[in-house]
């Protein structure tokens, strides 16, 4: 989990709340120690943000939470995209609303189903 030293409870509560051993805690972390552990990583599951495009220019499986900003952006990258129900390309949204509609279910289901069909071709 990659968030500033601030908000490190957040990320300590999600991993407590996973009772697994399957994060990494990178909260205030500098840039190297966060790319060793994106190196790591099966995949990495984020915002539109500098990890997520560190982590898919590292060639890992890289899962973008879009919601705000329009898909067409990473029409060069190799971010796979997952949006909301309602989500409209081209459309910025600076206000929340946007991630509030994309579901845990939703992105869990994509996410497995992905990497069950990447493991199925392999």
């Amino acid at each position: 989990l990659i968030c500033s030293k601030e908000n490190e409870n957040m990320a300590k509560k999600i991993i407590n709340n996973s009772k697994k051993n399957i994060f990494f805690n990178c909260a205030g972390a500098g840039l190297l120690n966060v790319m060793a552990a994106i190196k790591k990583s099966l995949f990495f599951v984020g915002n539109a943000s500098g990890p997520l495009n560190l982590s898919a220019a590292m060639n890992i499986d890289s899962f973008g939470l879009i919601a705000n900003d329009p898909i067409s952006e990473l029409k060069y990258s190799k971010i796979i995209s997952i949006t909301p129900d309602n989500y409209k390309d081209n459309v910025w949204n600076r206000n929340r609303e946007g991630m509030k509609n994309l579901k845990v279910d939703k992105v869990y289901k994509f996410i497995i189903s992905y990497l069950r069909n990447k493991a199925f071709k392999s």
